[in-house]
């Protein structure tokens, strides 16, 4: 019995220090969308009708800022983002089209850290694509 006691104090002796130390975090501070920009003006339209390009930005304090992230919407994993990185944040930037009307969960993971966001897609299309218009003359 006494050499079952003596190695599980040296188990703990020697797992315990990592099991209880602070480790190193980052944060998701926030999730933000923006729409397609115009000249002079970036980012200025709405991202709020079908088929509009959006782009995703999921800013990261922290320590371990420059982790991966995984940015999902509805539960469907975008993929790879783009990375901005700064000394003591980043931002993870990902591109993405509303397919239909409705409610979006835009869900942005960095270790345990996440942030929410609900996008309302409540227009059928700008009406401003080449793609809705009839090709061809009149007459």
């Amino acid at each position: 019995m006494k050499k079952i006691g003596s190695g599980l104090a040296v188990l703990c002796a020697l797992t315990g220090p990592g099991l209880f130390a602070a480790s190193a975090s980052a944060t998701v501070e926030d999730i933000y969308v923006t729409g397609p920009s115009t000249p002079g003006q970036p980012y200025s339209r709405a991202c709020n009708y079908v088929g509009a390009q959006c782009e995703i930005v999921a800013r990261l304090i922290g320590a371990d800022n420059q982790d991966p992230v995984v940015i999902t919407i509805n539960g469907t994993d975008l993929g790879a983002p783009r990375y901005a990185r700064y000394t003591n944040r980043s931002a993870a930037f990902i591109e993405w089209r509303a397919p239909a009307l409705g409610t979006y969960t835009v869900i942005a993971e960095q270790g345990t850290s996440t942030s929410t966001l609900v996008i309302n897609i409540t227009e059928p299309s700008s009406g401003t694509g080449s793609a809705l218009l009839p090709s061809g003359s009149a007459g």
